[in-house]
């Protein structure tokens, strides 16, 4: 029995298929079959779109998991030579936003190769089966985004990396201003990219405007006369919430906003973003319930 143009177009791999036609550039397959076609023709196209569609299978249910050993020698060679925060979240920051979703980046215990380190697991699987490698001496964002490509098969966008060195650079100095200065241009240009690679919903984005945030608060408490103290602090909320409509996931961005709701008087905001940090990150219940119970008190002995 052949299948008609109509149950082509309904198949559930269609719109997925056209999504990845695109993204990667697979040779494009004409769908429309006109009426009058002769059957073996169609028969043909048919089973072109079905060996597509089962493809496309398997590139949707594939998944990389990565994992980034947590061994004190590791963690001390790669701060010994990177400017980022921490390998864990430099792998998430060069992640583009649509291979976010079948990817995990975790923390892990030693992996056996110390002489090597910092240590680095993928795995990747799929219908096909699954992959595993460990990379050794993985010091750097530029070396974390290789592995990316040769272990995941994903490329991390050159605006991603280069957002991932001023991310590390900020956490360098000291001076609020000079943080700010150092990541205001990272912000700005991961905002513009919505269109080519969607980098304004992008991990690293979310991860920059959080440390921005933190620093206009940083800000505000060595300034605490400036006339421009409340803008300051609405900057901080600003970048807070924007953080959190990209990744509502990120405990920090709670924190960050709890702060900045306080300092603008706001104390029941200020208590619903840290239940919402204890949400999100639980090993931190006991300090949020502590947080709470000031903030509570706090409220009750305002005017």
């Amino acid at each position: 029995t052949l299948i008609e143009t109509d149950t082509i177009l309904q198949h559930p791999y269609y719109n997925f298929c056209k999504t990845i036609q695109s993204r990667l550039h697979f040779p494009i397959i004409s769908y429309y079959l006109p009426y009058k076609m002769r059957a073996a023709t169609r028969l043909v196209i048919i089973l072109q779109f079905l060996t597509y569609a089962s493809l496309c299978l398997s590139l949707q249910t594939s998944t990389t998991r990565i994992q980034v050993c947590q061994n004190k020698d590791c963690q001390k060679r790669f701060q010994k030579f990177s400017s980022s925060e921490n390998l864990v979240q430099t792998f998430s920051d060069l992640l583009p936003p649509f291979s976010s979703s079948s990817v995990t980046v975790e923390s892990t215990g030693c992996l056996g190769q110390c002489g090597q380190g910092p240590n680095v697991s993928i795995s990747r699987s799929s219908s096909e089966g699954r992959m595993e490698k460990i990379f050794g001496s993985v010091d750097d964002g530029m070396m974390a985004s290789a592995i990316l490509e040769v272990g995941g098969g994903i490329e991390a966008p050159d605006l991603l990396l280069i957002a991932v060195e001023g991310i590390g650079r900020s956490t360098r100095v000291t001076s609020p201003e000079k943080k700010i200065k150092i990541l205001t241009p990272v912000i700005t240009s991961l905002l513009s990219d919505e269109k080519s690679n969607s980098l304004d919903k992008s991990t690293a984005l979310a991860h920059a405007l959080v440390l921005r945030a933190d620093a206009y608060l940083e800000q505000a408490l060595l300034s605490p006369g400036s006339s421009s103290n409340s803008n300051t602090i609405h900057e901080a909320h600003t970048d807070a919430q924007m953080a959190i409509s990209i990744n509502h996931l990120d405990g920090r961005a709670y924190r960050v906003l709890a702060d900045a709701e306080e300092a603008l008087g706001n104390v029941i905001g200020a208590m619903d973003a840290v239940s919402k940090w204890a949400e999100v990150n639980p090993s931190f219940g006991t300090k949020a319930r502590k947080e709470l119970a000031r903030l509570a008190s706090a409220g009750s002995s305002a005017p």
